[in-house]
């Protein structure tokens, strides 16, 4: 049949006329149904509009030429053009049908009413009960919609219906646990947990439909796709909900609205799966979280949230932090560094809606010691915090204003202290004065150990008694309450024998006298200052 039998003019004027919208939803249908026809009409006809699947191209080559005729066309045979006649058809049909339409929101409401009819075969009664929402409210109920697809087995039958719907709705009771769930399919939980897993990784698939929808529908929930991040969490699940009169949950509401935004957003928050079929996912997220793609190209969320759980979940003996913006840094996917006050101030908001974690406005990141904290650490912090030695009746009139009752007496501050002493604290002597080891190191004027410890550690330095003077000088710097006469008594008491007294006041260290005895060829009245 010949195409000049079906030429109308009104029919052409009417393609010429399409807006952009209805070309744009007119073209799509018509790649959709040109998807049917068989291998070899297809190929045929793809090759002689050279690729180009669209209404205005139909019409320049195909309805405008009145002597047209599909025997025209190459590897076209009598099955093809009767083929091509009735595809013909159905184009000038849905013509008719879309040219009628003039709004954005009815053309994008007839297009979705057909591609249920033509994906779905969805039946009457079905299809009219999804109708009368549009005609109430004005707008396309997308979760009521899937709704009734589920409960009719358009997506799902059986058992693989029975296993996602138990996960997709919002219900907590316990005939969703997996073991209940096992007895009444009749599958082993493992079967259940693999089945489960290849649905919702699936899910953009068994829900091709939802690549069909406007976009512009989305904000119907209150979402702005302009944004660069968007949460989803249990309030906006409720509010869709009950808008709807649906029962869904977090995670089926969450997967929807990220295949919805796929084209801009990327979707964070994947959810856990445990057992044998685990995907990977190291943190059950609490939430939901749609983040443009241009940050999510650049920047691991994923990653920084799981590392900081990481370190929560953890034993966290001592507490620590980190410069926020740095902690931040490692976590980007290349060494090109962009956007990072934008990716910030993100990781802050997910970090809070995850962990209750709050950045400071120091922009430090904390992690709190989350175990038992026994009381050397309470010293510890106390001497960290004063970076200086303290005596303990000092420590306890302090401990005693802060916290009451944490230390029963001063004799209890010091043998927690002498217990330390090998590790973190150290001695000034025997006042029980004691500061921090890594305080020696850091201040020049402090130095632990008694009196004769100084001295020795002074003499050492020298191949020769030193004056009594000469180590008072030394040692006051250190120890600024003694004086030289209640040095020399110090040394004369060591029972250790570590120190030898020479006359005229000069005092020398017993390991050394075999250096000393050099001193006997010096002159008399040198030699004579330091004989005993």
């Amino acid at each position: 049949m010949e195409v000049q039998e079906k030429y109308n003019k009104e029919l052409i004027f009417k393609i010429q006329s399409l807006t952009v919208e209805q070309n744009f939803l007119l073209n799509k249908l018509i790649e959709k149904k040109l998807r049917k026809l068989s291998l070899r009409t297809y190929h045929a006809l793809i090759e002689y509009l050279n690729n180009n699947i669209t209404i205005t191209n139909f019409n320049e080559r195909i309805f405008s030429h009145k002597n047209f005729s599909y025997y025209d066309i190459k590897n076209v045979g009598v099955k093809s053009v009767k083929e091509l006649t009735g595809f013909q058809t159905e184009i000038l049909k849905l013509t008719d049908m879309i040219s009628v339409h003039k709004s954005e929101q009815e053309l994008y409401y007839e297009y979705f009413l057909l591609y249920l009819k033509e994906y779905y075969n969805i039946q009457s009664n079905h299809f009219a009960e999804i109708s009368s929402f549009y005609n109430k409210t004005e707008k396309i109920l997308l979760f009521k919609t899937l709704q009734i697809l589920l409960d009719n087995d358009y997506i799902f039958v059986s058992k693989k219906k029975t296993i996602f719907k138990n996960y997709c709705n919002n219900n907590t009771n316990n005939s969703n646990k997996i073991k209940d769930l096992a007895e009444f399919v009749y599958l082993t939980r493992t079967r259940i947990r693999q089945l489960r897993k290849q649905l919702y990784g699936k899910f953009s698939v068994y829900f091709e439909i939802l690549k069909h929808i406007d976009k512009k529908q989305i904000y119907f929930y209150d979402i702005d796709l302009n944004q660069t991040y968007i949460t989803i969490d249990n309030i906006l699940v409720e509010k869709i909900n009950k808008k709807e009169n649906v029962n869904f949950n977090l995670l089926f509401i969450s997967n929807v609205l990220s295949v919805l935004s796929e084209n801009t957003h990327s979707y964070i928050g994947k959810e856990k799966q445990k057992g044998l079929y685990n995907n990977g996912i190291k943190y059950e997220w609490e939430k939901k979280y749609l983040i443009v793609i241009k940050l999510t190209n650049i920047f691991d969320f994923t990653l920084i949230v799981e590392d900081v759980a990481k370190r929560l979940k953890e034993r966290i003996n001592k507490t620590y932090w980190f410069d926020f913006n740095k902690y931040v840094l490692s976590f980007y996917k290349s060494k090109k560094i962009t956007n990072i006050n934008v990716i910030s101030e993100i990781c802050k908001k997910i970090l809070f809606s995850e962990f209750m974690l709050v950045i400071d406005s120091k922009n430090i990141i904390l992690f709190e010691q989350n175990t038992f904290k026994k009381l050397p650490e309470y010293i510890e912090e106390l001497l960290e915090r004063e970076r200086r030695p303290m005596n303990v009746y000092e420590m306890f009139d302090i401990f005693n204003k802060q916290i009451p009752k944490l230390f029963k007496s001063v004799g209890a501050i010091r043998s927690t202290c002498q217990r330390q002493r090998v590790n973190n604290i150290i001695c000034f002597g025997r006042t029980s004065t004691y500061a921090l080891k890594e305080l020696v190191k850091t201040d020049i004027n402090i130095k632990s150990g008694t009196i004769r410890d100084i001295v020795e550690e002074y003499l050492l330095q020298f191949d020769e008694p030193k004056h009594l003077f000469e180590i008072e000088k030394h040692i006051i710097r250190y120890r600024p309450n003694t004086n030289a006469l209640s040095i020399m008594q110090n040394l004369r008491f060591d029972k250790s024998k570590r120190f030898v007294l020479f006359k005229n006041s000069h005092i020398g260290l017993n390991c050394k006298m075999n250096y000393y005895n050099n001193v006997l060829n010096f002159p008399r009245h040198t030699r004579k200052e330091f004989l005993k």
